[in-house]
C-alpha cells in the first residue's frame, strides 16, 4: 500500500538524515528535563526516581541511563552507577555521556588508569 510505503521512505530518510531525524517524544523530553532539574537541586533520590520512571516507558534510553548512572554516583552506588554506563557503552561505544560521566566516577574512585581509558 502506499502508506506503507511512504512510511518506510520516511524511516529510511530518517536513517540517513538527522535533519529528517523524528522529534523526541514530548512525554520523554519532559521526564529527562525533570529529571535534571532535580539532579540540579542536588535531590538525587528524586532524580533517580523519575530516571526509573522514564525508564519504565522508554527502556534502554541513554540519556535516562546516564541520567540514573549520575544520581547513583552521587548517592554513593558507585557499582549500580558504573554498570548503567557500561549499559550504555555496550551498544554506544562512543557516547560521551557515558564515557565521560565513567571517567568521572572512576577518577572519583581513584581508577586513574580506567579514567584515561575512556579517553
Amino acid at each position: 500500500s502506499f502508506e506503507s510505503f511512504l512510511a518506510s521512505a520516511v524511516a529510511m530518510l530518517s536513517a540517513a538524515s538527522p535533519i529528517l531525524a523524528p522529534v523526541p517524544d514530548m512525554e520523554f523530553l519532559a521526564i529527562a528535563a525533570r529529571a535534571e532539574a532535580l539532579a540540579g537541586r542536588v535531590r538525587f533520590d528524586a532524580a533517580l526516581e523519575v530516571c526509573d520512571d522514564g525508564l519504565r516507558l522508554f527502556p534502554g534510553n541513554h540519556q535516562l541511563l546516564v541520567g540514573r548512572g549520575h544520581c547513583l554516583s552521587r548517592l554513593q552506588r558507585v557499582a549500580e552507577a558504573l554498570q548503567c554506563f557500561d549499559a550504555v557503552l555496550s551498544v554506544d561505544p562512543g557516547n560521551i555521556g557515558a564515557c565521560n560521566a565513567k571517567a568521572l566516577v572512576c577518577a572519583e574512585e581513584r581508577e586513574f588508569q580506567m579514567a584515561s581509558d575512556l579517553f
